[in-house]
């Protein structure tokens, strides 16, 4: 663990434990490097909506060529990466969540663990905001509401 905490940014410590050593020796090196990886860049926090954000029209399709879902997605430019609510995956049969393999840490403003817990599924998807689509990996998520 000492070698991991003088590695990992100390605002990822609290995701260290024996559970994350069991995965990283066992792991093969293509499923432990993209947690490394991941470990090594900032904590993905929760918050609320800031003055960097607004909402607008999105469409989402899955890979799998079904219908676009017309929503409304609020872009964030502070957020680290994507998310989508996991209420909104569980009532779409479209979007088909992939198991991370080893859970992303979620944090709250304060820098404590989120007490929803890490976030353990993804989903690749088709998103397009007017004329513009890219396939975008979305993390699953109790975003609040």
């Amino acid at each position: 663990l000492a070698i991991l905490k003088a590695w990992m940014p100390r605002t990822r410590w609290a995701e260290l434990n024996e559970y994350l050593l069991s995965f990283l020796n066992s792991a093969d090196d293509d499923e432990a490097i993209p947690v490394l990886r991941q470990l090594k860049r900032p904590p993905a926090f929760i918050s609320r909506v800031g003055a960097k954000s607004c909402v607008t029209d999105v469409h989402l399709r899955s890979l799998e060529d079904d219908p676009e879902l017309d929503v409304e997605g609020l872009i964030d430019s502070g957020a680290e990466n994507s998310y989508i609510h996991s209420d909104f995956v569980t009532s779409s049969s479209q979007l088909l969540p992939s198991v991370l393999a080893y859970p992303i840490g979620v944090y709250n403003a304060d820098g404590t663990l989120n007490a929803n817990g890490s976030i353990t599924h993804f989903v690749d998807t088709i998103l397009r905001i007017q004329d513009h689509s890219e396939v975008i990996r979305l993390y699953i998520t109790n975003l609040g509401s």
